[in-house]
């Protein structure tokens, strides 16, 4: 089984190998938003104006090089060292916090776990990057977002988007029983577009404890890369769950957070909102 973040990283990897090249460090945008959506609202179908897919281009060129080697030319190795642009994607959903509205989507879609340095042989070179995070909206846009905190044991992160373009979605007060019927709107492959957004319908299957005794919820929905950060609805278009993983071979069932830890995670006690850039 594996995250369903759809990314580039094992080329990325050989490319860098190639030419002795990584990457680190966000920098984050500074717009963050001073908009607002008062009110959470329900929907009566496929909330798709709530859904987000999630674009992280991480742009990556190198700094410095030292080698212990006296004759190794490190200034013409820094000039062929090209600069390295790779494309992730993810899911998300647009919902109320003690942050104010967010996208809620999973932690390792917005994680940057890259090295600051490459060492080959006797050589060293040190990276510098910059992150761009773009959350696309069906029928609404694109707009820029930053991360505002993440949850790496539940796999879970919210991003604030410069532009509140919707009303939150609602999350369930009651939990999901076995077999009830589930929803959700996920970008496999990063599959989404200006007037595409993929739903699928399947049931909710129960919980296991895995992963350094976390538990887990596991939902049988088609998912694949890119549909990590996927939202889960029950019948009323409520968020009951997060999509963080599925199977290489299995493509009909994923596994992630359940309301519970949504709901902690949304509002933790004394957090308060904070919109300072």
């Amino acid at each position: 089984m594996r995250n369903t973040r759809h990314d580039t990283s094992s080329l990325i990897l050989s490319l860098v190998c190639s030419v002795i090249l990584s990457w680190s460090c966000i920098t984050l945008p500074k717009n963050l938003s001073k908009n607002w959506v008062p009110v959470v609202k329900h929907r009566t179908s496929a909330p798709v104006d709530a859904f987000a897919l999630i674009e992280m281009e991480h742009t990556a060129r190198a700094a410095g090089c030292k080698s212990v080697k006296k004759n190794f030319d490190c200034k013409k190795l820094m000039t062929e060292l090209p600069e390295l642009t790779v494309i992730g994607t993810g899911s998300g959903i647009l919902v109320d916090s003690a942050l104010g509205p967010v996208v809620l989507t999973a932690a390792h879609v917005c994680e940057n776990d890259v090295p600051d340095a490459f060492k080959h042989d006797d050589v060293s070179i040190t990276i510098d990057s910059t992150v761009e995070i773009t959350v696309k909206i069906p029928t609404k846009g694109n707009y820029s977002a930053v991360v505002m905190k993440t949850d790496e044991k539940k796999d879970l992160c919210l991003l604030k988007p410069s532009t509140i373009f919707t009303n939150p979605v609602p999350v369930s007060e009651a939990l999901p029983t076995i077999g009830d019927s589930i929803y959700s709107i996920s970008a496999p492959l990063g599959i989404s577009g200006s007037e595409l957004a993929l739903i699928f319908r399947g049931f909710y299957s129960g919980k296991d404890t895995i992963r350094h005794d976390q538990e887990v919820k596991f939902y049988t929905v088609p998912a694949r890369a890119g549909s990590s950060g996927g939202p889960i609805f029950n019948k009323n278009w409520e968020l009951i769950g997060i999509i963080h993983t599925a199977f290489d071979k299995l493509e009909n069932v994923a596994m992630g957070a359940g309301v519970e830890d949504i709901r902690t995670f949304l509002h933790p006690p004394g957090e308060t909102i904070d919109e300072t850039p």
